[in-house]
């Protein structure tokens, strides 16, 4: 119970289907991680936003708590290997165990003005207790028949010093810490027991001013270890020593405060469909990829009903597939070739409302050159990929006009290779088109799609793909024919 947490921290079960979309810019490809652990922020104190991966991109899960003045807090209040939100003000903890928070249940105790919150399994009981830091001493006050102590470990207060809490060394029961914001220096304990030293490691891992620390088991492996956030950054360490990061990825605004959350075993593991290969998103010449194209036909399969828009082809920007999918079995043994909850959110992990529009043939010719002219001229064109439906064919001597051709026929894709179920795109002719929010308004250098009329929302991208990897299983990577490139 006590893996995966620290002094800011946080679980929630998100059942499928239910994840919150968020409008944003889309971002570059980063690694991913297979750690069940979280970042999360919280802006001016009371509004929260969590994200699902280890890895750049916006907030998956927002919501507001508590009143000014406050400190965020998170933990399991109910025993039910859940950590959901709370905060401490003035004295009075305010605890919720539902996302977003509904009831409040209030614990009154250490009311220092200067006393900083912690939460922690400091007795190994699965259920995580309070405990409030001041002036190197820990005032712990355990959830399981409110009996309290106090052990005296680290030095100052806060704001200059800021107490944390994690399993250092796997064994399901929460130790201490500390961290000097003037020198970036760490001091760890095994347990929350009086007396004793750094046991845990004393070391300095930081960037300089600014830093500010979380705790999590970034790398699965059972023990809780370092990481910071400087400005907009964060920086993951998997050891306990000032060795260099091991990972690192951008989240959250420059002033906001890190909180650290983690997604429930039972739902990151949770199976939603199988593939018979790796399905990845190495590109060919053309910049085509099989992982590109099973999105596609997922936005597809997810619109083209009656009631959900009557799409009859998808667009996908290459940039909001975020991971591979891959067949061997990950660390948490799910087995070959099955993709889990987990892994579906990292290849969709952006939060974007899947949009059904209108263009016409001229319009579908226009988005289709916008991948090669305009913002996306250069060596490396933002090519969109295609659901099965359609395919097309672009030359690549024609292509990086800093200004879009006005007509079709001198630009790099010919009108007339552009075919939707075999039959050549006409001009006039009006067509149900997919796309998912961010480039529905104009991103990527894509603002014909701005031109699309009778829009309808539809579901998530996740819980269009995770419906697909469902239904259409086991799923092999498609023959990369949809995009052919000359030249």
């Amino acid at each position: 119970m006590g893996a995966g947490r620290g002094a800011f921290r946080q679980v929630v079960i998100l059942a499928l289907g239910a994840i919150m979309a968020a409008s944003t810019a889309e971002v570059a490809h980063g690694a991913t991680s297979p750690s069940r652990v979280r970042p999360g922020v919280v802006t001016g104190s009371t509004n929260w936003g969590l994200r699902e991966i280890l890895d750049s991109g916006p907030a998956t899960t927002t919501f507001s708590l508590g009143t000014r003045p406050l400190v965020p807090l998170v933990g399991d209040w109910d025993s039910d290997d859940t950590r959901t939100p709370g905060t401490y003000e003035g004295g009075v903890f305010k605890l919720s165990n539902t996302i977003p928070p509904t009831t409040i249940f209030t614990v009154s105790y250490g009311s220092h003005p200067r006393g900083f919150p912690v939460a922690g399994d400091f007795d190994g009981d699965g259920t995580d207790d309070l405990a409030v830091f001041r002036g190197g001493t820990w005032h712990i006050r355990f959830a399981d028949d409110g009996a309290t102590t106090s052990v005296t470990f680290g030095v100052g207060t806060w704001p200059g010093t800021v107490p944390v809490a994690g399993d250092w060394n796997g064994d399901g029961t929460d130790g201490i810490g500390t961290f000097t914001l003037a020198n970036g220096t760490w001091n760890l304990r095994q347990t929350a027991s009086p007396g004793g030293t750094s046991d845990a490691g004393s070391f300095v891992f930081w960037n300089g001013t600014g830093s500010y620390p979380v705790v999590g088991d970034w790398d699965a492996d059972g023990d809780d270890t370092v990481g910071y956030k400087k400005d907009t950054r964060w920086f993951l360490n998997n050891e306990n020593d000032a060795s260099s990061f091991d990972h690192s990825f951008t989240f959250g605004a420059a002033n906001d405060l890190p909180v650290v959350w983690a997604v429930a075993a039972t739902v990151a593991n949770q199976p939603v469909g199988q593939i018979t290969a790796d399905i990845t998103r190495t590109m060919t010449s053309a910049r085509e990829s099989a992982l590109g194209d099973v999105v596609a036909d997922a936005q597809l399969a997810a619109t083209d009903g009656a009631a959900e828009g009557l799409a009859v082809v998808a667009f996908v920007n290459p940039g909001s597939v975020r991971a591979d999918l891959t067949f061997a079995s990950s660390p948490e043994a799910e087995g070959n070739g099955v993709v889990t909850h987990s892994e579906a959110y990292a290849v969709q992990s952006l939060g974007n409302t899947l949009v059904t529009m209108t263009l016409t043939g001229a319009q579908i010719e226009r988005l289709l050159e916008q991948q090669f002219c305009g913002t996306n001229s250069g060596a490396f064109p933002t090519v969109l990929l295609p659901s099965v439906s359609l395919t097309y064919t672009w030359d690549a001597s024609l292509a990086g006009g800093a200004i879009c051709p006005s007509d079709p026929a001198l630009g790099a894709v010919a009108p007339a290779s552009i075919l939707l179920n075999g039959v050549t795109v006409v001009p006039a002719t009006s067509y149900r088109v997919t796309v998912d929010e961010f480039i529905a308004a104009g991103g990527e250098g894509f603002p014909v799609l701005t031109e699309g009329t009778s829009r309808l929302d539809g579901v998530g991208d996740l819980v269009a793909f995770e419906a697909y990897l469902a239904t259409a299983s086991p799923v092999s990577p498609p023959t990369l024919n949809r995009i052919t490139r000359i030249n």
